[in-house]
């Protein structure tokens, strides 16, 4: 009898893969169905299609009139975006800028961010395992990146936050696989090209490459390498491109902009730090980018993770992790960098990092494994089921334009309010100077202007972006529908916010 279990034994071996194996094959296959799911997200945000908002138009409306060489100038209507971006978005607006359909020209404008977005995922997930050995760090902070609502609300949006982000990853990616003693110059010059190009994409790529650079120079002295043709290649190439960015770009931009980008962010919309408000202000801004449920322990949660992180006394990884967010910070503090939701996205893969330190405090049997598996395999199916009309920015620009163009209206004669937003979807626009929305509401100029108006000709007010600070959009409608003197033919508004609106009327 004994034999004969032991020949069973023998053969059901042959046959079922030993426990090491099967959790192996457990992992990889969770962690595959975590990244399709993200990348299923996108796909769902990007054919959504949502109208572009203010912010997208105003780019738009750059990608429109400028040429390719024009994008290495600063960009009009207090825009700035970098000009490889510009450029390879440029390439896919011009492959249909000719169509009818408005909503086929956003989806090509959109690509090159849908893209970045997508790409982010599998390159992240690559990243944390070249970080970190422990299978439960890597497939919470994947889930955290594959189901973060930033990183899916602009994966379907004409900005250059989606690919800023995906070049923090490349970048680390890099900074994880530089070896300066054992690379060969070609593949010294290869990674120094590509952190080379990164500003050129992505502004906000020089605090990743600053802190990369100092864990370069921080493992050189420790190793004591004798060494440094490596060194010079890397840093030589770098510092070259650097000075030519300087000069060709982030110059001309801060002159130009400063004074208003700086107004904006000191007093429209507060994202510099102080010292009196850091606490609250710091949890106002991160909180919308992690989607921590629990305002009131976002920080300390932070602080905890950190200390385990450093705790590690991993170099490599406290460096390259915690020198990205501090510098951030500071330059907050300085008033140079605002620290606001979609202009520190590109450090979600950092948070996502740094806030997945807690599981390395668990020793994880089997029956904890599998909570685990199967609570991160059901967190993704809840993800994959979710509207994602939720998850999108919906202004409804695009169908306002689309209406005005069944109707009879001349655009520059008869407009009675517009913002300059509009000229991406109408270049009528371009010859009618804008309302300023971030203004409040002037009852006596209004009031002029119906007065100013011909009897009979159709006229139409049109409100694209509300500010949270100013009345103007909500007035102003109020004021027209309520106004005697004029027949309202037609009022449409957002659904999901009553401020944003296209009124068509006549004078009486």
């Amino acid at each position: 009898m004994k034999n004969q279990n032991s020949g069973f034994n023998k053969l059901f071996a042959n046959f079922v893969p030993p426990p090491e194996k099967i959790g192996n094959a457990l992992f990889w296959a969770l962690l595959v169905f975590i990244i399709l799911v993200g990348v299923f997200l996108r796909i769902k945000i990007w054919l959504y299609n949502p109208s572009f908002w203010l912010d997208e138009n105003l780019l738009g409306a750059n990608l429109a009139e400028k040429t390719y060489h024009k994008f290495f100038r600063p960009l009009e209507y207090g825009q700035a975006a970098p000009p490889f971006f510009m450029i390879v978005t440029k390439f896919f607006y011009n492959l249909f800028k000719n169509s009818d359909k408005l909503a086929l020209i956003d989806l090509a404008v959109r690509f090159p961010s849908f893209l970045s977005s997508i790409l982010v995922i599998p390159f992240f997930s690559y990243l944390a395992t070249k970080l970190y050995e422990n299978k439960y760090l890597i497939l919470i902070s994947t889930a955290i990146i594959s189901f973060n609502t930033s990183l899916i609300m602009y994966a379907a949006q004409f900005k250059q936050y989606s690919t800023e982000t995906l070049f923090s990853v490349i970048i680390l990616i890099v900074f994880c696989l530089i070896d300066i003693r054992n690379n060969s110059t070609k593949k010294t010059f290869l990674f120094s090209a590509v952190l080379s190009l990164s500003p050129w994409f992505s502004f906000s790529s020089l605090f990743i490459l600053l802190s990369g650079n100092i864990y370069i120079i921080y493992s050189f002295i420790k190793n004591k390498y004798k060494s440094i043709r490596n060194l010079l290649i890397l840093f030589t190439i770098q510092i070259i491109n650097f000075i030519a960015f300087y000069f060709l770009c982030y110059k001309p931009i801060n002159k130009k902009l400063h004074d208003y980008m700086y107004n904006y962010w000191q007093n429209s919309v507060p994202s510099f730090f102080d010292f009196f408000d850091f606490s609250n202000m710091f949890t106002l801004k991160t909180i919308k980018l992690v989607d921590f449920p629990y305002s009131d322990f976002l920080i300390l949660f932070f602080v905890i993770n950190i200390f385990i992180l450093i705790a590690n006394k991993n170099a490599r990884n406290t460096i390259l992790l915690i020198s990205p967010f501090a510098f951030v910070i500071v330059a907050s503090f300085l008033h140079t960098y605002p620290y606001e939701q979609r202009l520190i996205l590109f450090l979600m893969p950092i948070f996502a990092l740094i806030v997945s330190q807690f599981i390395l405090l668990f020793k994880i049997n089997k029956q904890t494994s599998m909570v685990i598996y199967i609570s991160l395999f059901f967190v993704s199916i809840f993800w994959g089921l979710q509207p994602i009309k939720n998850l999108a920015v919906n202004t409804y620009t695009r169908n306002y334009i689309e209406i005005l163009r069944l109707t009879n209206v001349d655009v520059q004669e008869s407009c009675f309010s517009a913002t300059g937003n509009l000229i991406y979807y109408d270049k009528r626009f371009k010859n009618i100077t804008p309302d300023n929305t971030w203004e409040n509401f002037e009852t006596k100029k209004y009031e002029d202007k119906i007065d100013s108006l011909s009897p009979n000709k159709t006229y139409f007010a049109i409100s694209t972006h509300a500010s949270t600070i100013y009345n103007k959009a909500k007035s102003l409608k109020g004021f027209l529908l309520n106004n005697k003197k004029i027949k309202i033919k037609g009022a449409i508004e957002t659904p999901d916010n009553e401020n944003l609106y296209l009124i068509l009327f006549q004078k009486r």
